[in-house]
């Protein structure tokens, strides 16, 4: 069977798992070309066991997050990272300082809970490649954190922070 998942964090798992629900592959390439057929393939009925199998599939994935090497803010290149490492620095920097609002504080935390939308990994990575200083950096993340344009997850809802399975697909 093959399983793809979006995990809490909003990562994408695509898993290949045999009759007794363990691991094919981790290779992506070969989960889709196995998944692979035409319009006129016919379809089989569901496995008896099919959803015990994607439950196995969910507990793998949430196994391997806990291995993981790139951490809660994803690598070290990437918008979320750079973004929470520079703006916490800012507050080191600034303590004390009575222009530092809680809505600073209130955005980093964001930052560091939940994944960026789109929009934001594009504007900040936009930004980061043009220089941008800490102070602009500090009003660009709490502007798009005001307009709910920050991150993905509402940061009131812990239900939508559960992983969800996308597709499940039995292979013959």
């Amino acid at each position: 069977m093959l399983v793809y998942v979006r995990t809490a964090q909003e990562n994408d798992a695509l898993l290949w798992l045999d009759e007794n629900g363990q691991p094919v592959t981790e290779s992506p390439v070969r989960v889709l070309r196995a998944a692979a057929c035409t319009a006129e393939t016919p379809s089989l009925p569901r496995r008896a066991d099919h959803h015990p199998l994607v439950s196995q599939a969910l507990t793998i994935v949430h196994e391997e997050k806990k291995h993981i090497q790139t951490g809660q803010l994803g690598r070290r290149t990437g918008a979320r990272y750079k973004t929470y490492e520079r703006l916490n620095e800012f507050l080191r920097q600034r303590q004390g300082d009575l222009f530092l609002t809680d809505a600073v504080r209130a955005a980093i935390q964001a930052v560091y809970d939940h994944p960026l939308t789109t929009e934001a990994a594009d504007k900040l990575h936009r930004q980061f490649r043009l220089n941008i200083n800490d102070d602009d950096l500090a009003g660009l993340v709490t502007g798009l954190h005001k307009d709910d344009r920050l991150v993905l997850v509402n940061l009131h809802d812990p239900a939508l922070r559960e992983p969800r399975i996308v597709c499940s697909l039995g292979l013959a």
